[in-house]
């Protein structure tokens, strides 16, 4: 069977256009991973503070930081990671109240550990939401 040279620019054009198609939605995910990876880094790196040493004073996420990473979750893990985000923000909440009741921090006697587990347990919670992609 002969190829005629109709019939050899149409496949040319159409895998041209295949082609860029393919491209252009392999960039679109090389991009949005991208992005999300930048978005996550510094939501990863407060996580990981608050599971090696768990501290209500430690410096908090910005708004700013915090929605740049919730907006490139995808729905479902955006609502369970924003449930688990109010739970570790209640506990942090709950030993900022203990170390008040007790008398500030340089007040003499320990804090109950429960609290920091507690805090490590739910920031554990959090750090598979920020794995890169």
């Amino acid at each position: 069977m002969d190829v005629t040279p109709v019939q050899a620019l149409l496949w040319s054009l159409l895998t041209l256009l295949l082609g860029g198609i393919l491209g252009h939605r392999l960039q679109l995910g090389r991009d949005r991973r991208k992005e999300f990876n930048e978005a996550a880094a510094p939501v990863r790196g407060w996580v990981l503070k608050q599971i090696e040493s768990p501290c209500f004073m430690t410096k908090k996420l910005t708004a700013a930081e915090l929605d740049a990473f919730l907006v490139r979750l995808p729905t479902k893990k955006r609502s369970e990671f924003e449930r688990l985000w109010s739970q570790h923000q209640t506990d942090m909440r709950a030993l900022g109240q203990a170390i008040g009741a007790k008398g500030g921090l340089l007040a003499p006697g320990p804090i109950d550990p429960s609290y920091t587990t507690a805090i490590q347990a739910s920031a554990t919670s959090l750090l598979p939401y920020t794995d890169p992609h």
